[in-house]
């Protein structure tokens, strides 16, 4: 039962609490705005190419 809780009530109850979708919007285009910055801003600081997804994984977790 604990895992029926917390897998699908808690997911419906919060997204039933979002009662305006300008919220949502602006959930998802910051993330985006963000994601997209760093996307251009990574490869000007690090060459090495395999550390650059790994940069923008840690920064945007913070």
């Amino acid at each position: 039962m604990n895992n029926v809780v917390f897998r699908i009530f808690l997911p419906m109850l919060l997204f039933s609490t979002i009662t305006s979708f300008n919220v949502l919007w602006y959930a998802v285009l910051s993330l985006i705005v963000m994601v997209s910055f760093y996307l251009l801003l990574i490869p000007r600081l690090e060459a090495d190419n395999r550390k650059r997804g790994v940069l923008v994984q840690g920064i945007c977790q913070r």
